[in-house]
């Protein structure tokens, strides 16, 4: 339930879940098991919420109110507290605590007693992922453009897999004097881009299609997002903005060198944001297996080596 009330659709759910540990089983019913269980556990076999029209039905759902105000956008969830080591005992109290022990009022205290909640997420993250590396996000600003880098480091003695993209957003329209059919995406020529298919969930199904042909723009549309994102393959511009069109505002990211670029928004009756996300690599699919080994895309970092790219993104408001 927690996972439900944090994403904006199915796509940002399943990958939420495989963030939190989880194998996802699609298929007639959605299954989900953690690493060392044997069997998938059927969500929606005691709860129709459960299953993957009720989770999609309860997030738009959580989005509507959203727009409707009755719901908070972000949640409040506990503050992160990092892990503390209990004091050593000193002078008179050591003393006294060893007595206790000595006459058997207390027991030897075990170490650790029970596992930290700090000890616990580190333990979690080594199962879901079980890779030395180094991820190090690096901004610059340089005047109205941000520069954003992403260095991945391979410090193991194995071979590092990895599949590596951005996920910038930017609040959609620009002031309260513009709506949602006042802006466009544009690219700096014409394009005919092949879209990897990933409806209706954002998963890949292995199928490709034109949706544009020849088209320098893309005009903007609530609900064009209703079946999630627009996966771009074979683009042949060095950038793609959000324009205002009668303004020419517009923030634009340069997308040169990325194999795959994205477009995308939260379905909803209403488009508040639209994310441009260049990627160098794809999209979970339908049928994609959990072993990086077999994932499609994937990059390979041998033992010691370092692979860095950069985003840069203009703001031109």
């Amino acid at each position: 339930q927690e996972a439900i009330q944090d994403v904006n659709d199915l796509g940002h759910f399943f990958l939420l879940m495989e963030h939190k540990g989880y194998e996802i089983k699609h298929g007639t019913r959605l299954g989900f098991r953690l690493q060392g269980q044997e069997r998938f556990m059927i969500s929606g076999r005691k709860n129709p919420m459960f299953t993957e029209e009720g989770i999609r039905a309860a997030i738009q759902g959580n989005l509507s109110a959203i727009e409707a105000g009755v719901r908070p956008a972000v949640l409040p969830r506990p503050s992160y507290r990092p892990y503390v080591p209990h004091p050593k005992y000193k002078g008179f109290l050591a003393l006294y605590v060893h007595y206790l022990y000595l006459l058997g009022k207390i027991g030897r205290r075990q170490y650790p007693p029970r596992m930290a909640p700090h000890l616990r997420q580190e333990v979690m993250k080594a199962e879901r992922f079980p890779f030395d590396f180094v991820l190090t996000s690096t901004f610059r600003l340089e005047g109205k453009t941000v520069h954003h880098t992403l260095k991945v480091e391979n410090p193991g003695a194995g071979e590092l897999r990895f599949g590596i993209g951005y996920h910038p957003a930017f609040n959609i329209p620009f002031d309260a004097q513009h709506t949602t059919t006042d802006y466009e995406f544009r690219f700096d020529r014409p394009e005919s881009p092949v879209i990897l298919d990933a409806r209706p969930n954002g998963l890949l199904s292995g199928k490709c299609y034109y949706q544009w042909k020849n088209a320098a723009s893309i005009p903007l549309e609530d609900k064009m997002f209703a079946n999630d994102s627009f996966c771009m393959a074979g683009l042949r511009s060095a950038t793609l903005g959000i324009y205002e069109k009668d303004t020419g505002r517009n923030i634009t990211c340069n997308i040169e060198g990325y194999p795959y670029t994205l477009i995308w928004s939260a379905a909803s009756e209403k488009i508040h944001f639209v994310c441009i996300e260049p990627w160098h690599s794809l999209p979970g699919a339908v049928t994609d297996p959990q072993d990086w080994d077999e994932r499609a895309a994937a990059a390979v970092l041998a033992p010691g080596e370092s692979w860095a790219t950069t985003l840069s993104t203009t703001f031109d408001r």
